[in-house]
């Protein structure tokens, strides 16, 4: 089960220290607005995908509150289908889709999960929720 704060779903953004205190950053400055979810995810903790207009809890690597973010949109697309847009929409410095995905495909690497080319993968957007 994804971690819960003050009865909202939490979502941890990237792996604890330096990397994921930096893609908070890139949240509250609004500059990370969008995000990939590997269907293993949602698959290996019970969960369900979030649901647009679904309120989120963002935490720190010690599991304090961030901030919170709202899912303006969410779909199930083809890993190829990623677009420039959606790139830079993730706020991490992406040149293009192909950067994006391939910086992507190292991160579950590392965390020990494949993703083929066309593999499905959850495209979400988010903004930051005013409380």
């Amino acid at each position: 089960m994804f971690p819960r704060y003050e009865g909202l779903r939490a979502i941890e953004f990237g792996t604890p220290g330096e990397f994921r205190e930096e893609l908070n950053a890139l949240i509250v400055a609004g500059t990370k607005t969008a995000t990939i979810g590997h269907p293993h995810d949602y698959i290996s903790e019970g969960e369900e995908p979030e649901t647009v207009g679904e309120r989120v809890a963002v935490l720190d690597s010690d599991g304090r509150l961030v901030t919170h973010i709202v899912i303006t949109d969410i779909a199930l697309v083809p890993f190829t289908e990623i677009d420039d847009d959606f790139a830079r929409a993730c706020g991490e410095g992406h040149r293009d889709a192909d950067h994006l995905r391939a910086g992507y495909t190292r991160y579950w690497a590392d965390a020990g999960l494949t993703v083929e080319p066309d593999e499905l993968v959850y495209a979400i957007r988010f903004a930051l929720s005013d409380g």
